[in-house]
Formats: structure tokens, C-alpha cells, sequence
């Protein structure tokens, strides 16, 4: 079992989650936020086409879909709403800011 905790790395202004072994002698492996959205975009966790709605709003202890950590009552929290039934996906504004990076990376473009 892992625990994902945040660590700053050397490299500045970089955040990365590293993965805490939980079991001795385990390997622990880090990868930085704009990892973890491209896996779960490759992986279909996070879609790449544009929601019907986007909400926002105060933290609701929920947890991220990128981080997989709790978005707070002081932080903003993003709501994609799509349409056809998805199951809800939120993001911390940072998370919510690579996602939309990441889109627009691979090809999509914001709607006039």
C-alpha cells in the first residue's frame, strides 16, 4: 500500500507526489502532477473533450481526481459537468490548470 504525500523536489516551483512505501524495503516512485494528468488521461480517468459546464467553488473535502488528495474548504475546487452521465470528476485550480494544458497539448480548442 502506498500513501501519496506531497514532497518538494529540487527542481524549483516543481511539486511532485511521491509515492511513500508503506512496506519496508519498497522502491518509492514520484511523478509530478502533469504525469499523473497525462496517465489519467491516457487511461480514460480524465476525458479530453470539453464539458457542457464548468462549476466552481469552495473545497468540499472531496477528493482530486489528479492528486487523489482532498481539495479544502480554503481552496477552489473545479467541477467538469458533462452531459451524458459521467461520473463527476474535481480538481484543485493547479490540477484543474494542467488538465486544460494537457488538452489543448494534444489538440483541443476552446470554444468561441
Amino acid at each position: 500500500m502506498f500513501l501519496c504525500v506531497p514532497v518538494l523536489i529540487a527542481e524549483p516551483a516543481v511539486w511532485r507526489y511521491a509515492a511513500r512505501p508503506v512496506v519496508e524495503g519498497a522502491v518509492a516512485v514520484s511523478k509530478s502532477l502533469a504525469e499523473m494528468v497525462r496517465d489519467k488521461i491516457d487511461s480514460g480517468v480524465l476525458p479530453l473533450d470539453a464539458p457542457a459546464k464548468l462549476w466552481a467553488g469552495l473545497g468540499s473535502g472531496q477528493r482530486c481526481t489528479v492528486c487523489e488528495q482532498p481539495i479544502l474548504v480554503a481552496q477552489a475546487e473545479y467541477e467538469p459537468q458533462y452531459d451524458d452521465g459521467r461520473a463527476a470528476i474535481r480538481f484543485h485550480a493547479g490540477c484543474h490548470g494542467l488538465w486544460e494544458a494537457e488538452r489543448r497539448r494534444r489538440g483541443y480548442r476552446p470554444r468561441d
